[in-house]
């Protein structure tokens, strides 16, 4: 089984213009981009929040393969808060 070893997040503010490097290792137990990018997003943007506050995030997750020759592994996820139905929309 391969382990995911998420060794850090960076963080664009594009209202700010800032960018922040942050040492983690807290997703291993998530077994895809989209995991780790649903964690984020549900532990970081209150559900009351409309997707067009400045509070919301896209966050963009790679999957634990990534870097490795496993076919398909190349592969990465977009989260954010769905527009449409005010619950998670993800891509990959």
């Amino acid at each position: 089984m391969l382990r995911h070893h998420l060794e850090c997040l960076i963080r664009i503010d594009l209202t700010n213009r800032t960018v922040k490097r942050e040492e983690i290792n807290s997703y291993d137990k998530f077994m895809s981009g989209m995991g780790v990018g649903e964690e984020i997003l549900f532990n970081e943007v209150k559900p009351w929040m409309s997707p067009f506050d400045p509070g919301n995030k896209i966050i963009f997750s790679s999957g634990p393969a990534s870097g490795t020759i496993t076919p398909g592994s190349g592969r990465t996820a977009a989260v954010t808060k769905s527009p449409l139905t005010l619950g998670i929309a993800s891509s990959n």
